[in-house]
Parts: C-alpha cells; structure tokens; sequence
C-alpha cells in the first residue's frame, strides 16, 4: 500500500491515466485483503478505489479492465461490513450483472462462470432460493466435473442447501437435495477435502431427519 501510494506522487489522471488507473486497482485489491487495520474501514477505502479506477477503465475504453473492476466491487459490496446488508447485497447484484455485460459465456466462460456462481451465492444470502438455483445451474454449464472438479462438487453442496430450504413440494425439495449432496460427495473425498466431506455428510444427515420428520 505504502508503495503504491508514493507512486501515484508520480502517475496522476492527468499525465498517466492507465498507470493512474492500475495503481488505484491493485491499492483497491491490498486494502480488501489487508489485515492490518479496521476491517470495515479497508474495504471502504477498496471501494473507493475502485470506483477511482472507473474514471479510467470505461466500457466504452476499456471493456475487460471496466468488467474486472464491476465484478470486483460485487466481491466486495458482499463483504461490506458498512451500511445496511440487504442494499450492499443489492448493489453487489447490479455490479456483477455489469461485469456480464462484457464476461459473456462465449467470450470469457470461465469468468462468466465464477460470476454465476457469485450471482447464485449473493442471492443464497438473500434467502432469494429460487434464483440462487438458477444462477447455480448457469454455472454448471462451464463447471464440469471434468474440467473443473473442485468447482463442480462446490455448488452441488450449494445447491444441495438451497433445495433444503427453498419453496414448493417439500419432499421432492429434501430429494433433490440428497441427490446434489450425493453428487458433491463424488468431488470430496475424505483424504483430499475431509472438512467439505464432513459438512456435506452433516448436510444430507440433517436432510434425511427433516425428511423422516415430513412423512411423520
């Protein structure tokens, strides 16, 4: 941090608008990870550095930095310990449908898939379980258990939770839980994962109690 900042004695908007820019980036990404300091203040100061860097990094100038930056501030507006939490989780939303406006499935799958995936969580917390569902299912499509196994098992275990507690048939709600929390299974093993391996077995047990207690 302490670097950066002497440098942008140097790099101004004015005379090196993209060093500018790129140092405001990477102070944004210090201070959202420092653990130095006030937690909440740091990621004040990551966002304002962030929306510092959007002086620069415009769609129309600078589509990819411009989409790295909104999805950025997603990641931290749902981190926020400031402000009221239903409107950080709001203002995390409309930051990460910003960031797809350039991350297209086509173009970035990988990102696109990550952003789905955050997408899916912040509406998790949202208790919003339905879209969190849907965004979750998005995210498979790039996810496979091929290509990306930890990621893959990751949001069945999620998926596995939000059929747990979304609206609708309950029975067939707890089935489709049991089914994602048996598939998370298959990417964590108790040698490799044993900490992922035990909430999920912990998750399908409390789904087959509250199951055992539906029929009664």
């Amino acid at each position: 941090i302490a670097h950066h900042q002497l440098a942008l004695q140097v790099y101004t908007f004015d005379s090196t608008p993209e060093d500018w820019a790129w140092t405001h980036d990477m102070l944004a990404r210090a201070f959202r990870k420092r653990i130095k300091g006030d937690k909440a203040d740091n990621l004040e100061q990551a966002i304002a550095h962030h929306q510092l860097t959007l002086q620069v990094y415009t769609r129309e100038t600078e589509p990819e930095d411009w989409a790295k930056s909104q999805a950025s501030l997603g990641h931290i507006y749902r981190e926020r310990i400031k402000g009221e939490k239903a409107n950080n989780l709001k203002l995390a939303i409309e930051h990460y449908q910003l960031s797809l406006e350039i991350r297209t499935q086509e173009q970035f799958p990988q990102d696109w898939a990550r952003i789905q995936k955050n997408l899916a969580d912040t509406h998790y917390h949202q208790d919003n379980y339905d879209l969190a569902i849907k965004h979750y299912n998005l995210a498979l499509q790039v996810y496979t258990k091929e290509s990306y196994p930890q990621d893959w098992a990751n949001i069945p275990d999620w998926l596995g939770n939000a059929f747990h507690r979304t609206q609708g048939d309950k029975l067939e709600n707890f089935e489709k839980a049991v089914s994602h929390f048996r598939q998370a299974l298959e990417g964590y093993q108790p040698e490799t994962y044993p900490q992922d391996w035990a909430r999920v077995q912990r998750n399908l047990a409390n789904t087959y109690y509250q199951t055992e207690n539906h029929y009664d």
